[in-house]
């Protein structure tokens, strides 16, 4: 065998080792599993100066430590008496601690279990370690660190072999007691009560930043200045009452404590008066509750009457009552309101008065209320209440002659003069001075007659004659008096008190029936006069039905007549003619005068393109001697038809994506046709009657899910459709799962897409060949050409799902769908490509040191696999190996993992650059036994022999992977 044939075959043997790590790296999203790191730490601790402190040991274990020791170095300045104890996670093992450098800063601890017994796996404390802090320590951290003397450190298992860890240290941080504070004065001092919230300046000694300013030994908003200053929001319910509080300072613990207290003031304002209500009362009345506006006014404000304290109640700082009694307005004349505010502060309002008047006078009823115009001179009773000696009647604003009977009556004398127009009159009365005034008005009538009628000339016309005059004779008719038919006014001409006349028009007797004649003369008085009938006797009728009775459009109607009529035929050709909503069929026989019993005669009236809505049908006829009769009328509605719903274009959006034009496709779409979106109208344009469309906003499909797609058309008819569901998808990125690179993507990777809802639970394929569906989820890829496959799974989580791009899949644009198993969709493109080259990497985000292995042959044929990279904890990620090339008789390989280079054209055409030199490629071909993954095998050139960490760059038919890196020893 030659050599370059058997290196070939160990070098793909060795895929194995390397794949382990790869294949961990894409189960999940740029996440790696790491060995867990021995490690004996110190926990941090603080506490406060002159106090103790606990500090804990614990040592992060893997289960085969049998024994450990180490020393403590601190300052024993700061820290001092250590004494240690068994932690609790040590139970039952044997504690030495030498204690001979205590006052050096040093004490030495040894921890051992009984042969074959090791520490349980996992965070275990060892010991505790108690310290006492010197009372002056300074405020801040003290470092505690692993040291060798008076104990080395060792961490070794059963068989006493020696085992790797690493010692890390911690701190204690040191805190200084606060200081008492004094306090000198507060700014300001003093307030009014109901004041709002305001802040006050307290100055004093010792302040500390956590400092509160304390109202009556309750704390309040404080903010800190400087150790002298403080300044404290007071709230307005603080001084909301007259009184004094106590102002204090408190430092909180450790130290601290409470001030000395001064005291705060809050006085009662001075109360001023603006307005009195009521401001006035009549004289003699009973005892009266006055509401006092104004400001200042406090829950112990008085109000006086007079300088007469009265009963006072508190409502607000801007309004009191107080009770006026009844002695205090027994006399018309004037009193005077003032308000007391209680000290402190406190004092009298400005004065407000209060008018004790006259009564104002009423009117209860007339005697007559009304009388007939032109009758005499009478006699007018007033009743009320209030009238005085001195007061007045007056009618229309007029004095009458007036005579006093009592404080509830009145009697005026009216002339007769006041009674020859017909009409209302205003009748009040006025009281003079102080007070008094003018009652409210009370309506005095002089009554029209009412009218009658004697006979009606003529007394009846027939249906669909000319017009003619109506004579009215009668009694107690007026130039204002109105005839009446049915209760309507008609234009009325004044004959004489017992004549009128009115023309009565064609349209007036149109239609048989009786007509009720009255005539009305109007208020005051007046009235309807009983009412004559006027007889209109009747004109040939038919009666009319539509056959359908609800047509829709482009339906045809079928008219059916029906009746009997005199003096009239009807022909074989009546004309039918339209006009807007009115479709009239006009009949005409000239020269005819017969008698005809129509039965079932019947004329189709087509609607041709007519839109829905409501017509008129008119059915005339025009007899023998030109007189044309209306045989009836007909209302009907044309309906719209119900419209229905085939599909949409498009029928899916990628969530959060712009406003676009939906295609409705279906039948029956009208211009008034609405598209509805979740049952929302949206913006329609009508195309035809069988397309519209739709302006949906972005909102629309801001967040994934379905939306509920149907058209309306509106009545007459119409209706709406059964919905279609529209796809809101969730937006999906595929990348490369090596490179995490997504322009091109080749048929048979590995990708890693990301999204939202892309699977109801994590979960890892456990199969081969991998299956299409895990946990409900699967991923379509439809490819340029238009065919569509499902995508074979390797993990799915809710935002990362890894698949293998469908083998076959067409190069060119191509469209992902994301389905989880709670039906939620995800939507994005991909550009599928023969040759997408890329690269794992250590850290799973194709980025840092390779995810590979080095093989080394030694000349002997001997092979061993070395790591190129190691997770470093510090850093929280991995770093490279230095690979040490060794002597010139050794060759090493890396054997590196990548995917999408698989169907390159030759082996000629992939090359690996090291740091700017080629690296010779024995390798790059389909991983095997591996799905989607690609190896490639390079051997590492000793010319790059102390180069450190270079770039490595591997090209493909002309394309390059994602830059990774290596270290050369």
């Amino acid at each position: 065998m030659k050599y370059g044939t058997r290196r070939n075959w160990y070098l793909r043997g060795a895929i194995s080792v390397a794949l382990a790590v790869v294949l961990t790296l894409l189960s999940g999203h740029r996440t790696a599993g790491a060995l867990q790191t021995r490690e004996i730490r110190v926990i941090s601790a603080g506490a406060t100066a002159g106090s103790n402190v606990g500090v804990l040991i614990e040592l992060v274990s893997l289960g085969n430590e049998n024994a450990v020791g180490f020393s403590l170095n601190f300052n024993p300045a700061v820290l001092s008496n250590p004494i240690v104890s068994l932690g609790s996670g040590a139970t039952g093992a044997t504690l030495n601690v030498n204690l001979n450098e205590a006052a050096s800063g040093r004490v030495g601890v040894a921890l051992a279990f009984s042969s074959g017994q090791t520490f349980a796996a996992g965070t275990r404390q060892l010991v505790n370690v108690s310290f006492a802090i010197a009372a002056n320590a300074a405020s801040g951290t003290t470092p505690i660190t692993f040291g060798n003397q008076p104990v080395a450190q060792e961490i070794s298992d059963v068989s006493a072999n020696t085992l790797t860890g690493t010692f890390t240290g911690g701190t204690v941080t040191v805190q200084q007691s606060n200081p008492s504070p004094t306090l000198i004065a507060i700014s300001p001092n003093a307030t009014l009560a109901g004041s709002q919230a305001f802040s006050m300046t307290v100055t004093g000694n010792n302040f500390v930043s956590t400092a509160t300013v304390r109202w009556n030994g309750s704390g309040r908003t404080t903010t800190f200045v400087s150790g002298t200053q403080l300044t404290v929001l007071i709230p307005s319910t603080d001084v909301a009452t007259a009184g004094t509080a106590s102002i204090s300072v408190q430092n909180p613990a450790p130290g601290g404590g409470i001030s000395n207290a001064l005291t705060f003031t809050i006085n009662n304002p001075a109360p001023t008066i603006a307005s009195l209500s009521p401001n006035a009362a009549i004289a003699g009345s009973a005892s009266q509750t006055v509401t006092v506006t104004g400001t200042g006014f406090v829950a112990g404000s008085k109000a006086q009457w007079n300088g007469a304290d009265r009963t006072t109640t508190f409502v607000s700082a801007t309004q009191l009552t107080v009770q006026i009694p009844a002695t205090d307005l027994a006399q018309a004349g004037a009193g005077s309101i003032t308000v007391v505010n209680p000290t402190p502060g406190g004092g009298t309002s400005n004065a407000s008065a209060f008018t004790i008047n006259n009564p104002v006078p009423t009117i209860a009823s007339l005697n007559p209320a009304s009388v007939t115009v032109g009758s005499a001179a009478i006699s007018l009773t007033v009743t009320g209440t209030n009238f005085i000696n001195g007061s007045v009647v007056r009618l229309g604003g007029a004095d009458r002659a007036t005579t006093f009977v009592s404080a509830t009556q009145l009697t005026a004398a009216i002339p007769a003069s006041d009674l020859a127009q017909a009409g209302t009159a205003a009748i009040t009365v006025f009281t003079p001075t102080p007070g008094g005034g003018v009652s409210a008005a009370s309506t005095f009538t002089v009554n029209n007659p009412a009218p009658a009628i004697a006979s009606l000339n003529p007394s009846g016309v027939i249906a669909g004659s000319a017009g003619v005059t109506l004579t009215v004779t009668g009694t107690n008719f007026i130039s204002g008096s109105v005839i009446r038919l049915n209760g309507t006014d008609r234009a009325t001409t004044f004959v004489s008190s017992t004549q009128l006349t009115t023309p009565l028009t064609a349209a007036d007797i149109a239609s048989a029936g009786t007509t009720q004649v009255s005539v009305f003369n109007p208020a005051p008085g007046g009235g309807a006069a009983s009412a004559a009938g006027f007889t209109i006797s009747a004109q040939p009728t038919a009666q009319i039905a539509l056959t359908p009775a609800a047509p829709t459009v482009n339906d045809s109607i079928t008219a059916q007549l029906s009746g009997v009529w005199p003096n009239s035929c009807i022909p074989g050709n009546p004309q039918v003619s339209t006009s807007g909503s009115d479709i009239r069929i006009n009949t005409n026989n000239t020269g005819q005068i017969c008698l005809t019993v129509l039965t079932n005669w019947s004329l189709t009236v087509p609607l041709g393109t007519r839109a829905a809505g409501s017509y008129m049908l008119t059915v005339n006829h025009t007899d023998g001697l030109n007189n044309q009769f209306s045989l009836g009328k007909l209302s009907f509605t044309v309906n719209n038809l119900a419209p229905s719903l085939a599909s949409l274009s498009p029928a899916i959006a990628v969530a959060g994506g712009q406003a676009f034009t939906l295609t409705v496709t279906g039948t029956n779409f009208t211009s008034g046709s609405i598209v509805r979106w979740n049952d929302a109208d949206r913006a329609t344009t009508f195309v035809s009657a069988t397309q519209l469309r739709a302006a949906i906003t972005a909102a629309d499909i801001a967040a994934q899910g379905t939306a509920s797609v149907r058209v309306f058309t509106p009545a007459p008819g119409g209706g709406a459709t059964t919905p279609l569901s529209f796809v809101i998808a969730g937006a999906l990125a595929s990348v490369s799962a090596a490179s995490f690179l997504g322009d091109q993507l080749a048929s048979e990777s590995i990708v890693a897409a990301f999204g939202l809802n892309l699977a109801t639970r994590t979960e890892v394929a456990t199969s081969v060949p991998l299956p299409t569906t895990i946990a409900g989820t699967s991923v379509s890829v439809k490819d340029s050409a238009g065919v569509e496959r499902l995508a074979p799974l390797f993990f799915v989580a809710g935002g990362q799902i890894n698949y293998q791009m469908p083998p076959g899949a067409a190069a060119g644009d191509a469209v992902v769908t994301v389905t989880s198993g709670d039906g939620k969709v995800s939507l994005g493109t991909v550009k599928v490509a023969t040759i997408a080259p890329g690269l794992f990497s250590a850290n799973a985000n194709g980025l840092g040191v390779t995810a590979a292995t080095a093989l080394r042959v030694k000349a002997n044929g001997a092979q061993t696999f070395e790591p190129v990279a190691v997770f470093d904890t510090t850093q929280n990620r991995f770093v490279s190996v230095p690979i040490d090339l060794g002597p010139d008789t050794d060759q090493v390989f890396l054997v590196l993992a990548g995917t999408g280079l698989r169907f390159r054209t030759a082996l000629s055409a992939v090359t690996a650059k090291l740091g700017g030199t080629d690296g010779e490629v024995l390798f790059a071909a389909p991983a095997p036994g591996f799905i989607g993954l690609d190896q490639i095998n390079v051997r590492i050139p000793r010319s790059l022999l102390g180069r450190g960490e270079i770039d490595l760059v591997l090209t493909v038919d002309g394309k390059a992977a994602n830059t990774l890196r290596v270290n050369i020893k």
